[in-house]
C-alpha cells in the first residue's frame, strides 16, 4: 500500500510567500495546500486534517492567534501541530500568547529553510508518534475491557454471541462472522451477523471455498488483511465488503476457530487494526477454552453424581444381600433347635390323635379334652413356624416400632430347648 504524503497546510496572506513555501515544501516530498486569510484557514483544516499547519499572525478576517484558539477548540482539528511563520511577533509576550493558545512552535521571518523543514518534520514526528501512543493505550483499555466482558460468560452458545456483539463495536464492522472448531478440526458452532448460527454443512463449504478468507486463516493459522482492491477478498467482496481482516484463535498451538470482520470502505482496516483484532483474538481463544473446560467440567459433575448414585444402589443392594445372607446363616445354626422345638408339639398330637382314632374304632366317644390338648400343640406350631418365617423374609425396609422384651421372649422361646440341653437358665427381671 503506498504511503500518503504529508500535508501541509500554509495561511498567510501574502501570496509570495505561500508560492515560495509551496516550492520548498513540495521539494521536500510534501502535499501542500494554502489559505489567504483566517476564516479560510479553519474551513481547510476542518476539511483536509492536515498533518501541520504553517500559520502567520497577521491575517484578514481572523488573525492567528483566533484561529489557533478556534482550532484548539474543535475536537476535529484540536491535535493538528500549528507552527506560527511570522514577522509580527517579535515581542515575548506575544512568543508566550500564542504558545499559550496552544500553538507548537515559532519561526520568524526572515527564516531558514533547512530550520523551517527541520521544525516542520519534527513536529509531525513528534505528533504522530503522540497519536500512535493514545492509539495504542485506546487498544490496551480495548483489551482490558473486552477480556473483562468475554471472561463474563462460561456457557459457550452465550459466549459466542457475546463476542460478535463486542467485535461488532470494537471495530465498527458491517460484517462478523465466527467459526469454533473441536479437535478434529470440523466446525461446530458457526455464527454470523446476517443469519446467526451457521449450519455445520454451510460452515465446511465455507471454508473450502478458495478464494474464503475464513478458509484461508483455517488452512494456514495466519492472520490476514485484505482490501479491495486486488484483495482478494472472493465472495465478500460479491457482497460488497471491499475491506477484510481475519484472525485465527489459538490456544497451546491448537487451533479453536476463527474470527473475521469487514466494512464495505475501502481500506477501513489497516495494520493497527489488524494487530488489535490478533491480540482480542488470544483473548477470545482463552475465552472459548474456558467455556470448553467448564462445560466439560459441569458435564463430569453431572457424570459423577450420576455415577455416585448407581454405586450407592449397588452398595445398598450388596448390603442387604449380607444381611438376608447373615440372617440366612443364623436360621442354619438355629434349625437344629428349631426342629426340636417343632417335634416336641408333635408327640402329643400324634398320641391324642390315635386316642381319637382308637375311640372312634370302639365306637366310644372322643375325648375332647384330649383334642383341645392337640389344638394347643397345632397352635404352638403354627406361632413357631410364622416366627421363622418372619425371621427369614427379606426387610422391606420400613422401620416401625418393635417391643424389645416382646423380642427378647420370642428370641427365648425359640432357643428353650437349646438352652435347658445346655444347663442355660434366662431370668427375666
Amino acid at each position: 500500500m503506498q504511503t500518503r504524503k504529508p500535508l501541509v497546510l500554509v495561511a498567510d496572506d501574502e501570496q509570495n510567500a505561500i508560492l515560495l513555501l509551496h516550492r520548498v515544501l513540495e521539494r521536500e516530498g510534501f502535499e501542500v495546500e494554502s489559505a489567504r486569510d483566517g476564516l479560510a484557514t479553519l474551513e481547510k483544516a476542518r476539511a483536509l486534517k492536515p498533518d501541520l499547519i504553517l500559520l502567520d499572525v497577521q491575517m484578514p478576517r481572523l488573525n492567528g492567534f483566533e484561529v489557533t484558539a478556534r482550532l484548539r477548540e474543535d475536537p476535529e482539528t484540536a491535535r493538528i501541530p500549528v507552527i506560527f511563520v511570522t514577522a509580527a511577533a517579535r515581542e515575548p509576550s506575544d512568543v508566550a500568547h500564542g504558545l499559550q493558545l496552544g500553538a507548537d512552535d515559532y519561526i520568524r521571518k526572515p527564516y531558514d529553510y533547512h530550520e523551517l523543514v527541520a521544525r516542520a518534520i519534527s513536529k509531525m514526528r513528534a505528533r504522530q508518534l503522540e497519536d500512535r501512543l493514545q492509539r495504542r493505550n485506546a487498544e490496551l483499555e480495548a483489551l482490558v475491557r473486552v477480556g473483562a466482558e468475554f471472561n463474563q460468560r462460561l456457557a459457550l452458545p452465550e459466549l459466542t454471541e457475546r463476542m460478535i456483539n463486542i467485535i461488532m463495536q470494537e471495530f465498527s464492522a458491517q460484517y462478523v462472522e465466527l467459526f469454533l472448531f473441536d479437535e478434529d478440526g470440523q466446525p461446530v458452532l458457526c455464527r454470523d451477523t446476517v443469519q446467526g448460527e451457521i449450519s455445520q454443512s454451510e460452515a465446511r463449504a465455507s471454508l473450502e471455498l478458495p478464494d474464503s478468507v475464513v478458509g484461508y486463516v483455517y488452512r494456514t493459522g495466519e492472520p490476514v488483511l485484505r482490501v479491495e482492491p486486488n484483495g482478494e477478498i472472493g465472495h465478500l467482496a460479491a457482497q460488497g465488503f471491499c475491506s477484510v481482516l481475519a484472525v485465527p484463535l489459538h490456544h497451546h498451538n491448537r487451533l479453536l476457530g476463527v474470527l473475521a470482520v469487514a466494512h464495505r470502505e475501502p481500506g477501513f482496516y489497516s495494520e493497527s487494526k489488524l494487530r488489535m483484532a490478533r491480540s482480542i483474538g488470544e483473548q477470545a481463544a482463552l475465552a472459548v477454552r474456558n467455556a470448553q473446560l467448564y462445560a466439560a467440567l459441569h458435564s463430569y459433575a453431572q457424570n459423577l453424581e450420576a455415577m455416585v448414585e448407581e454405586r450407592t444402589c449397588e452398595l445398598r443392594s450388596a448390603q442387604e444381600q449380607l444381611i438376608q445372607s447373615e440372617k440366612l446363616a443364623a436360621l442354619g445354626r438355629l434349625a437344629a433347635g428349631i426342629a426340636h422345638e417343632v417335634n416336641n408339639p408333635l408327640q402329643p398330637i400324634l398320641n391324642t390323635l390315635e386316642v381319637a382314632i382308637e375311640d372312634i374304632g370302639n365306637s366310644q366317644p372322643v375325648d375332647p379334652q384330649s383334642l383341645r390338648i392337640a389344638e394347643q400343640e397345632v397352635q404352638r406350631i403354627k406361632g413357631i413356624v410364622a416366627r421363622l418365617l418372619d425371621f427369614s423374609r427379606p426387610s422391606t425396609g420400613e422401620m416401625i416400632p418393635v417391643s424389645l422384651p416382646a423380642l427378647v421372649d420370642e428370641v427365648a422361646l425359640l432357643t428353650q430347648k437349646q438352652l435347658e440341653r445346655m444347663h442355660i437358665r434366662v431370668f427375666r427381671s
